[in-house]
């Protein structure tokens, strides 16, 4: 019999992220895991046909942003802004995981030499009663996705490993 997949779209509320390297931070939001690939229209000159062919292209991926809450006591944002000695910050990679009930992993994606291209501490205002939030904006150089099933089945029977 085949795997059954689960069709339920998932949740978006349980969520890890380890960026490792003594790092200790919680994230309350993460948005950009987004991939674009470039397209290039190419023509020969000995087509017969007026089409432009489209190639795939390069591909580009989006800065991530991460949003915290602000604690006391907690300057790890700052410190690998800072880099060590005020130098350049190291390129860390981070795996962001989306998690079921039992707090198991279901689809992990990785950012490959993340580092911090700016931080935002948190706005001012007496007048309101919020909490108070810290941005990371990271760049990095590709995402890869790592489905928790380690094959999949398709109708036509194909399966991929």
């Amino acid at each position: 019999m085949a795997n059954q997949i689960n069709e339920y779209p998932l949740t978006k509320f349980y969520f890890s992220v380890d960026i490792g390297q003594n790092l200790k931070m919680s994230f309350q939001e993460v948005t950009g895991l987004e991939m674009t690939r470039d397209k290039a229209e190419y023509r020969s000159g000995m087509d017969t046909g007026f089409v432009k062919r489209q190639i795939p292209g390069m591909k580009t991926f989006g800065e991530l942003t991460l949003k915290r809450g602000t604690t006391a006591n907690n300057d790890d944002f700052f410190r690998w802004w800072n880099g060590e000695n005020g130098l350049e910050p190291q390129r860390l990679d981070l795996s962001i995981s989306l998690l079921d009930a039992k707090g198991d992993p279901v689809m992990t994606w990785v950012v490959r030499n993340a580092f911090p291209t700016k931080v935002t501490s948190t706005d001012l205002n007496a007048q309101n009663n919020e909490i108070a939030i810290e941005t990371l904006v990271l760049a990095h150089e590709g995402i890869t996705l790592n489905p928790r099933l380690s094959s999949v089945e398709f109708s036509l029977g194909v399966t991929l490993a």
